[in-house]
């Protein structure tokens, strides 16, 4: 699978739902928090600031993939945004991720 620009990551993020922690300060990562109904839903992730990390490899892929409860490939549809917010939330509650 191809490298993902960190850019449009978290594009992806702040489209469904999630908000750059601002409380938790760190020089090295954005920590991203995910909301529905602006309830914090336990989903988390995080991105590196580092410029080595200015397009995430397939194995980084896959750590966010862990991290947002998707698989691999849910998460390429997620950042490409086939997946929309909507879509993304069905789909953590029918896993039994969150209960919103």
């Amino acid at each position: 699978m191809t490298p993902k620009p960190r850019s449009l990551i978290k594009s992806a993020l702040e489209s469904k739902g999630f908000e750059m922690d601002t409380c938790g300060h760190n020089r090295d990562h954005d920590f991203f928090l995910h909301y529905v109904n602006n309830k914090k839903t336990g989903i988390r992730t995080f991105l590196s600031r580092g410029v080595k990390y200015k397009e995430y490899s397939d194995d980084l892929l896959s750590q966010v993939a862990k991290q947002l409860r998707l698989k691999r490939k849910e998460l390429d549809e997620f950042i490409e945004c086939p997946l929309t917010q909507e879509g993304y939330v069905t789909l953590l509650k029918e896993r039994g991720e969150i209960k919103v």
